[in-house]
């Protein structure tokens, strides 16, 4: 009978790579999931924003049109900026500074006297 001298089993280098394949998954893994968190907390604090700015605009409707005028609100982080197109016609912009590093979210209205 002939005897092999081979043994069955895993070598050392391909454990190892094994395991560094592992140690990659789970490190992306890791990363991907902080970046979703994060895109989801911005999204959300997007969101928050937009609501504030659309309730801003929609409080302004109930503003004799001569007093409204350019104001800030939200602590300062949002404004509203009027200019005068006709006699009888306002545009009106909000705009709302929500994140540091992003650029702030504006809603342009036209408001007439009439």
């Amino acid at each position: 009978m002939i005897k092999s001298n081979y043994k069955s089993g895993f070598t050392l280098i391909e454990v190892l790579l094994a395991a560094a394949i592992l140690v990659f998954a789970v490190f992306s893994s890791f990363l991907l999931l902080k970046t979703v968190t994060r895109e989801i907390l911005n999204s959300c604090q997007l969101t928050k924003s937009a609501y504030i700015s659309e309730a801003k605009l929609e409080e302004l409707k109930s503003v004799a049109f001569d007093d409204i005028s350019n104001k800030s609100f939200a602590q300062d982080s949002g404004k509203i900026e009027v200019r005068p197109v006709l006699s009888d016609l306002k545009e009106i912009k909000v705009e709302l500074f929500w994140h540091k590093r992003r650029k702030p979210i504006q809603i342009y209205t036209l408001r007439s006297r009439y």
